[in-house]
């Protein structure tokens, strides 16, 4: 069970109402912060228990061809139909997501069909009602369709977890801790591949199920997200979502 720990809206962003950035406490770890965490004393008062154990976020089993590791590199439209309505709909426990960018993303709500499109965070609003949790990181703030996109599904003003971190460059879709996609593409309709063919950007990344790739991934994802450079950061006027406080 978590709970909620620092709440900031987007900057100074009155639209989307539930449109909240939240980093949270968990229970995964009763034991609380592993030893290397190297948090500083606020932060571990703000965040409480280290958020996921990443070795425990990383899983060895579920893989497609069991013993076979995957690493398949994927390019274009590709990225759209196996990473947005491959691995994102088939995540079970968690769905971690990291963008630098972040707009409206419309996708087939059949999965097979660009025909009867639906915006992602349908999809998302979906994956909460399962029970996954969801997190997301990005660097700036979400355009306006986005924006009124997000208000049409309440669920997600208290079930997305959101953090903003303005120097986050790095994209990622990590599902369960034992598949992700990391390249190019950024969470928007040209990024992931779903527009057409004449208007999409160029992009590629790898599918993996590769320890060796998953572990260190979703160890930049969970430093980014628990604020763990946030004290030395030269940036942090420009950071909404700043765990620490000032002076």
């Amino acid at each position: 069970m978590v709970t909620p720990g620092t709440d900031g809206l987007i900057g100074d962003c009155a639209l989307g109402r539930g449109l909240v950035g939240k980093r949270v406490q968990s229970s995964a770890i009763d034991g609380g912060l592993p030893a290397n965490a190297g948090l500083s004393s606020l932060h571990k008062r703000v965040f409480g228990r280290y958020i996921f154990g990443v070795t425990s976020v990383v899983s060895s089993q579920s893989r497609p061809v069991p013993g076979a590791a995957v690493i398949e590199f994927i390019a274009d439209s590709d990225i759209y139909e196996k990473v947005i309505c491959g691995i994102v709909p088939q995540s079970r426990r968690r769905l971690w997501l990291a963008t630098a960018d972040l707009k409206d993303l419309y996708v087939s709500s059949s999965g097979a069909s660009r025909r009867d499109m639906v915006p992602f965070l349908a999809v998302l609003a979906g994956l909460l009602d399962r029970g996954v949790e969801l997190r997301l990181i990005h660097a700036k703030e979400p355009g306006p369709n986005f924006r009124q996109d997000f208000d049409r599904y309440p669920g997600l003003w208290a079930g997305l977890e959101r953090v903003l971190c303005p120097r986050v460059h790095f994209k990622c879709v990590i599902s369960d801790g034992r598949i992700a996609y990391m390249g190019s593409a950024n969470l928007t309709g040209a990024g992931m591949g779903a527009k057409s063919a004449r208007r999409r950007n160029f992009e590629n990344g790898i599918i993996s199920d590769e320890p060796a790739i998953l572990a260190p991934l979703a160890e930049q994802f969970d430093r980014v997200w628990r604020g763990a450079h946030c004290g030395d950061c030269g940036r942090r006027e420009f950071c909404a979502d700043c765990p620490l406080e000032d002076g």
